[in-house]
């Protein structure tokens, strides 16, 4: 045959061959399949053996119960949000006495209290009723306050008037009293001038309700330091004052126009002192306790000097007598005192 002739090679002889059955994935054997249940397995549904369990019903009145509770929950959230925003708050605050002031209520839109309860623990107990509108605050002692505050104390300028019928008015600092003000007693006395911390301290005046009056230096309620002191009747008292006694230099005028000057000791004449009455008979010499006790001088208007030892006012002995008849003298000695 000749090469045109020659038939071309059938086009399967160059195909790909085919995979042999031995290089295929085997098949799963029949003994490693999952076995099947026969009808004779017990389990089996409708056998006397397997039932299934039905899923539990919830019950209504729970499911109320938790639905109820919810929307418990969520109507009290929104009550609180609400009052929050109206300005409902609780806070605290201490003054300078050491008192502490637990405030529930309202404030304004600056965070200053508007109206609400003050609780009270420390230096003041009980409650209050506080009211910016009416710049108020009402204690549950009795006590009201009317002025300037804040934190729930009174701060700046007020007037307290307190359960017992004293009324101060003037300067609060932080729910103390701190300042110029004045303190009105129930009894009729009367402080005017500085305050500390509750206290009259500095320069002031007291006037009793008799009419006596006390003005100088004051120190935790006491007279302390140079005074003045004019006593209802007339008589005037000029010198220092130690915790509310006459101390140290002084001189009292009585009334009746006799004169003492000199030293104090407990509200009375002690020491060196010069005692002159209104008819210009003199002392000068030593007190003790009030009376004329030592060594001293008596003097008469008219010259006449007695001059010697004294007991309690009275003359008993002497060193050096000015005068004609010692006798005498003694006798109208012991008479003027």
């Amino acid at each position: 045959m000749s090469e045109q002739n020659r038939q071309k090679p059938n086009k399967m002889s160059a195909s790909r061959p085919a995979k042999k059955v031995t290089g295929s994935r085997p098949t799963k054997a029949v003994t490693g399949s999952r076995p099947v249940k026969d009808a004779t397995d017990p389990r089996k549904v409708g056998s006397s053996h397997y039932r299934a369990v039905p899923a539990k019903k919830k019950s209504p009145l729970k499911a109320l119960l938790i639905s109820t509770v919810a929307l418990a929950a969520v109507a009290v959230l929104v009550v609180i949000l609400g009052l929050m925003m109206s300005g409902l708050r609780y806070t605290q605050a201490s003054d300078n006495a050491g008192t502490t002031a637990k405030f529930f209520g309202w404030v304004d839109k600056a965070g200053n209290i508007d109206k609400g309860t003050l609780y009270f623990s420390g230096q003041r107990n009980g409650t209050a009723k506080i009211s910016a509108k009416d710049s108020s605050i009402t204690y549950s002692n009795g006590d009201v306050y009317v002025g300037e505050m804040a934190n729930g104390f009174p701060n700046g300028q007020g007037k307290m008037s307190y359960y017992n019928g004293d009324v101060y008015e003037g300067s609060f600092a932080n729910g103390v009293i701190n300042g110029k003000g004045k303190l009105t007693y129930a009894g009729g006395d009367v402080y005017e001038g500085d305050f500390s911390n509750g206290v009259s301290s500095g320069a002031g005046k007291y006037t009793e309700a008799n009419g006596t009056t006390h003005e100088g230096s004051f120190t935790d309620n006491m007279k302390n330091g140079a005074f003045k002191t004019v006593y209802g009747d007339g008589s005037v008292f000029e010198g220092n004052y130690v915790n509310d006694a006459k101390s140290g230099a002084g001189k009292y005028t009585f009334a009746s126009g006799d004169v003492y000057e000199g030293n104090f000791e407990n509200d009375r004449f002690s020491g060196q002192g010069v005692y002159t009455w209104a008819n210009g008979e003199k002392y000068t010499g030593n007190f003790t306790d009030g009376q004329i006790t030592g060594w001293g001088k008596y003097e008469w208007p008219s010259g006449r000097i007695l001059e010697g030892q004294f007991e309690k006012g009275v003359f008993v002995r002497t060193e050096t007598e000015e005068t004609d008849d010692n006798e005498e003298t003694n006798e109208e000695e012991g008479s003027q005192q």
